[in-house]
Formats: structure tokens, sequence, C-alpha cells
């Protein structure tokens, strides 16, 4: 009787294990300074300073893809298995968990514009002032719009996911931990918006959504989802003649604000809680490379599932 052949298929190596971020920083530094260049071109043809912010933020999102794109072919990062399978996700606790972070970053963002009316107003008006828009009804206006929906609800989503779930948080919790990918992830996208501590704690929301479920589409959902709640508000606003820029209209809702992160922190926590990683949690990316261990989506931990006899 002849003797049985077996093959085995080695294990395929980790794209991740390969991959260095430290060359971001200097990417984004490059990108800015570019940026700032173009910028002040445009200030010299008079185009509105608003449309030259927009203008920044679509070739700042342009500037990062273009260096995601660059990772993931240089390492060879298979774009399907990265941003897995959209079956299976809950839509109705994705835009719950969307509302709930979204009024935890509005009561954080009214307590620190009050603080920084009486303390530091001058930085909270260059704040107004980089998120003004152009008189409503012209032109200008409504390319405005149209530039800031398209960032907040499509580029923002898709763009900031891939980087700081799908690519940071693989490679460096391939390098370090889970956990430790999870809060310096968070970090980093905190750093890039104005309102730190709500972006922090929706970055780590964001990337415990990812490991739970094992796909970006999942945190890209609720990402559109706060930023579509966003640029809904900011079009209503508006249309209101409000003034915004009164220190006064800030000192008045501090209590509101802190009503807001009073309500809203159990959820959060609870979810942060219950989503916490285990020890022996495999990255997304990596559990999913491992040869006969499929990763059981949504179990929260991403260990692998026993192979079945």
């Amino acid at each position: 009787m002849a003797e049985e052949l077996t093959v085995s298929v080695p294990e395929q190596e980790d794209p991740f294990k390969r991959i260095r971020a430290r060359g971001l920083l200097p990417w984004v530094l490059i990108g800015f300074i570019l940026i700032v260049i173009l910028v002040s071109i445009t200030e010299e043809i008079g185009l509105h300073q608003e449309l030259g912010t927009d203008i920044v933020g679509l070739l700042l999102y342009f500037w990062l893809s273009l260096w995601i794109y660059r990772k993931m072919r240089r390492n060879h990062l298979d774009a399907r298995r990265l941003f897995g399978k959209a079956g299976g996700i809950r839509l109705v606790r994705l835009l719950g968990l969307a509302v709930v972070l979204l009024v935890f970053s509005a009561g954080v963002i009214l307590v620190v514009e009050s603080g920084l009316s009486r303390f530091w107003p001058g930085l909270l008006a260059w704040i107004n002032k980089t998120h003004s828009t152009p008189p409503p009804g012209g032109l200008a206006w409504a390319l405005d719009m149209i530039m800031k929906i398209l960032m907040l609800v499509v580029l923002a989503p898709l763009v900031e996911e891939t980087l700081f779930r799908g690519i940071l948080l693989n490679r460096w919790a391939t390098k370090w931990s889970v956990k430790k990918a999870i809060l310096i992830s968070a970090g980093g996208f905190g750093v890039l918006h104005t309102d730190l501590v709500g972006a922090f704690v929706f970055g780590v929301c964001m990337a415990l959504i990812y490991i739970r479920t094992s796909t970006l589409w999942a945190p890209i959902i609720v990402h559109a989802s706060y930023n579509s709640i966003v640029a809904a508000v900011m079009l209503v606003r508006h249309g209101l003649d409000s003034p915004t820029d009164s220190p006064a209209y800030y000192q008045s809702f501090p209590w509101f604000g802190l009503a807001y992160v009073v309500v809203t922190s159990p959820f959060v926590a609870l979810f942060i809680y219950k989503s916490w990683p285990s020890p022996n949690t495999v990255p997304p990316y990596a559990a999913e490379l491992q040869t006969g261990t499929p990763v059981e989506v949504g179990n929260g931990k991403n260990t692998p599932a026993p192979i079945s006899e």
C-alpha cells in the first residue's frame, strides 16, 4: 500500500511585521509644508479664506491616502483581508454607539469652549475662524458645504479608519500588544482633532469595534454616521443667526456640557469595559492569516476558533 503524502501549507507571513510606521510623521510634515505653500498661493489669487481651508483638508486626505497606498503596495497588503466582510454588522447598535459618542463629545466640547472663553478667548476665536463658512446663498457657500460634507461623510471615515485602525493598529499590535496599539493609535487620532478628549475616546471605541468585528467597515459606518449628524447640525446652525463668536455665548453652556458627559459616560465606559481585549487577543489581520484557524467574527476577542474534526 502506497504511503500517503501530506503536503503542509506554510503559514503566510504577516506583512505588518515588515511595515514601518515611523515614516508617517515626516510624511505628514512634508505634506503640511506643501499645503501651506499652496494655500498661500490661493490667498494671493484672492480665493475665499474658508474655501482655502477646505482645499487644505482635501489635500491632506489625498496626501494621507497616498501614504496608505504606498504602504499597502510595498508590503503586499491584501485590501479585502484588511477591510474584512461587512456581513453580520448590526447597524442599529453601531448607529446607537455613534449617537452616544457624539453626545459625549459635544458635552466635552461645550465644557472646554466655556473654559476657553473665560481664560483663553484668543485661542477659541482662532478655532472658530478655522471652522467658519462663507455667507449663505452664494457660490462660495455652496462649494464650501459640498467640500465639508465630502470630507466629513466620505473621506474622513474611509481615510482615518484605514490609517489609524487598519494600518497603525495592526502594525503596533504586531510590534507591541493589542492593548498598547489601541491606546497609542487613539492618541494619535486625538492629536489630529481639536476635540482631543472626545476624539481619543472615539478612537478607542473604533479600535474596539474593529477588533470585535474583524472588519473595518464597522468603524467606518460609525464614523460616517457620527460625521453625518455633525454635518446636518452644521447646516442647520449655519442658517441660524446666533452670536457664536461672543464669549457670553460659550459661557452659558458649561452645565449642558457637563450633563451630556455625565449621562453618556456610563454607556461609553460599559462599552469599553465589555469590549476590552483579553491578553491573548490577536490583531485582526494576523488572525485572518492563521492557517486553518478562522476568526470568530463578533466574539470580541479575535481568538482563533477551534478546527472542527
